[in-house]
């Protein structure tokens, strides 16, 4: 049987529980103001350094998370995941992903659509 690691650390705030001590510090800055990780491109300033980092690929346009189907690159795992599940599982379901649009999208959406599907499935 495996066994899970139990979560010793708990949040006095909140009593969240987390396994390791390094996991409560970072947890800590959700219930500071403290805002101590700036943008060096703009006034954005974040609680956590991962949240920064994220940010700053906005500015330099690096996407380290590319899409194993259709190989679109994405700024974060989450925004690749989401894409994943929203396109590709629709695609491999039978759907269309079409059909997660608006009646009223905008032509130029649609083409960029197409990009990632192809023509044969309009």
């Amino acid at each position: 049987m495996v066994s899970q690691k139990e979560k010793n650390y708990t949040c006095a705030a909140c009593f969240a529980a987390f396994h390791t001590k390094q996991e409560l510090k970072m947890h800590g800055s959700v219930h500071s103001d403290e805002r101590p990780h700036l943008c060096c491109f703009c006034s954005s300033s974040f609680k956590q350094k991962t949240a920064l980092d994220q940010h700053l690929r906005l500015h330099t346009g690096i996407k380290p998370y590319v899409c194993e189907d259709c190989n679109r690159s994405f700024t974060s795992k989450q925004k690749m995941q989401v894409h994943h599940a929203r396109i590709h599982a629709i695609m491999k379901s039978g759907g269309n992903p079409r059909d997660l649009l608006p009646d009223d999208v905008k032509q130029e959406t649609l083409d960029i659509l197409e990009t990632w599907t192809g023509p044969e499935r309009r």
